[in-house]
């Protein structure tokens, strides 16, 4: 399924997106803070994230933040998810 642009901080909507990233990997289209669009390859699965980068307790959360897993850079990263504009699965998507 591709979201796009339909209110990607809307509280129902991001549980179901964090459901999605915790079982698969997603391509995520944003706009960073200084206005550049960023697309980045991201997941919150466990088997996709290197044991030594697991995070190791639960962090105080800001709900406006998604911390995830960027596959290409191979570190954490995070979006504000008012500034998303597109969501899809990466199936298609060569990873490596």
């Amino acid at each position: 399924m591709i979201f796009e642009d339909v209110g990607f901080d809307d509280p129902s909507r991001k549980e179901e997106i964090k459901e999605d990233l915790r079982s698969k990997i997603l391509e995520v289209t944003f706009n960073k803070k200084d206005g550049e669009e960023r697309v980045m390859l991201c997941t919150l699965m466990t088997n996709a994230i290197p044991l030594e980068n697991r995070p190791k307790s639960d962090k105080p959360v800001n709900p406006e933040l998604q911390s995830v897993w960027d596959i290409k850079a191979e570190g954490w990263r995070s979006f504000i998810w008012k500034n998303v504009t597109a969501i899809k699965p990466a199936d298609d998507i060569e990873t490596v």
